[in-house]
């Protein structure tokens, strides 16, 4: 940006950063941009913590698997980790203020990569420490472009300030977003939860945060999953649909939970479309199919009139709405020839001969 003044370099930087947090670029473009401004070869914004992210210009993420394997994110490998963790917050470093050269001495490896990427030089800060994020920018230099000058230093301290609010400005944006579309699927008593990218619980409907308090769903450190079970495969659903790239070549993954009665009822998990990758943005759909009312409420009484195991007052339940056999067994996930023997418990249990004469037992306490 040779001959574009320090007041027109901030103000471009500045309007990328305020696009980047209201979603009308993405934050690559503007980690680029700052990166041009200063005479960088690439930007980094990183985030760790709860919430996780980086974002990083002109190093493939090929490349950026090399870097990792050499350690390069690594404390006790790379003296700009270990300097950075430790600065307070908006503070500029560069090489001044770490051990290039004894990184290098202490891993061949690191010194490698580095030199291989053609990033020697780097200007770092700490935006922001908080329990849930500390955010770190990076400004990547070669080693023909060397340190960064002083005009440059000042244009990054003050765009280091725009980086940390355009961030929690998006963060903001994207936690009010999922609480809107919670809202939205609830006004449509539809049962759904809203995941990060992380596959994190970020928000739900009404309708969802009733599941959560009886039947077999978990809640637990703000994930999902299923009591009970020896394999978590809502867990691995949640898992493959937060790796998706393409959204259109992707079904829907589907896994059983059962209601306080043991009626089995569906979870369809559909990964969403990203914008920036960060850990933050809604990244997975989780839509709940519970049973009905009346399928819940004939369990329920069933249970109470005959004392049935959870099991047995399930297929009562879904006796008692019409549903055959055939059906029950796809319904709850089992074999026909388990549910044959849970209705032949379940009119032991209950004296009754048959189907006609056990719902109208159910039925009438209902």
């Amino acid at each position: 940006m040779s001959g574009v003044s320090f007041d027109d370099r901030v103000f471009a930087v500045t309007e990328a950063l305020q696009g980047a947090a209201l979603g009308l670029c993405e934050w690559s473009d503007a980690m680029k941009a700052l990166a041009d401004a200063t005479g960088s070869k690439a930007g980094e914004l990183i985030g760790l913590g709860r919430t996780s992210f980086q974002v990083i210009t002109e190093i493939s993420a090929e490349e950026m698997q090399g870097f990792t394997a050499a350690n390069g994110h690594d404390p006790a490998v790379s003296s700009r980790v270990r300097v950075g963790m430790r600065a307070p917050v908006l503070q500029l470093l560069d090489e001044s203020h770490f051990d290039r050269e004894g990184d290098f001495r202490r891993s061949p490896a690191y010194r490698d990569v580095v030199e291989r990427l053609d990033i020697p030089f780097a200007q770092i800060t700490i935006l922001q420490r908080s329990p849930e994020v500390t955010l770190g920018l990076s400004m990547l230099r070669t080693a023909r472009a060397g340190d960064m000058p002083a005009d440059q230093k000042m244009l990054l301290q003050s765009a280091a300030r725009h980086v940390a609010g355009a961030v929690r400005v998006s963060m903001a944006a994207e936690g009010r977003a999922m609480d809107l579309t919670a809202v939205g699927f609830e006004q449509a008593e539809q049962a759904v939860f809203i995941l990060d990218r992380a596959g994190r619980l970020r928000a739900m409907s009404a309708p969802a945060e009733r599941l959560i308090t009886v039947g077999d769903l978990r809640l637990k450190d703000g994930r999902l999953s299923v009591r009970d079970v020896t394999v978590n495969a809502l867990g691995a659903a949640i898992d493959r649909a937060r790796a998706v790239r393409n959204i259109a070549d992707s079904p829907a993954g589907t896994v059983l939970a059962q209601d306080a009665c043991g009626i089995a009822y569906p979870l369809e998990v559909l990964p969403l479309p990203s914008r920036n990758g960060f850990d933050f943005e809604a990244g997975v759909l989780v839509v709940a199919r519970p049973p009905r009312a009346v399928e819940h409420r004939a369990a329920a009484v069933a249970a109470s009139l005959f004392g049935l195991t959870r099991a047995e007052a399930a297929v009562a339940g879904l006796l008692a709405a019409g549903i055959t056999a055939t059906e029950i067994a796809a319904k709850q996930g089992v074999a026909v020839g388990t549910v044959r023997t849970h209705i032949r418990r379940i009119f032991e249990k209950s004296a009754c001969r048959n189907q006609m004469a056990l719902v109208a037992a159910i039925v009438s306490r209902m």
